[in-house]
């Protein structure tokens, strides 16, 4: 994001975009593999959240990008 805000690059907009759909299906893994687990070293609460919250800012900033398009 931080490339694409200072080049405008229509590059690193689609970095941004890939970066996203990324960070959507890494988020549906972890929180199957949560749902699918016996036992978690951390929290299952802890872990739920923190993956929806890095797929919140990883969709603040492709809405960002639409934005600045």
């Amino acid at each position: 994001l931080e490339d694409y805000a200072r080049s405008g690059a229509e590059e690193d907009g689609r970095r941004v975009r890939a970066l996203e759909k990324e960070g959507d299906r890494r988020r549906a893994l972890t929180l199957d593999t949560l749902a699918r687990a016996f036992a978690t070293p951390i929290d299952r609460g802890a872990i739920h959240m923190a993956a929806t919250a890095i797929d919140d800012v990883l969709n603040y900033a492709k809405t960002t990008v639409r934005e600045m398009e």
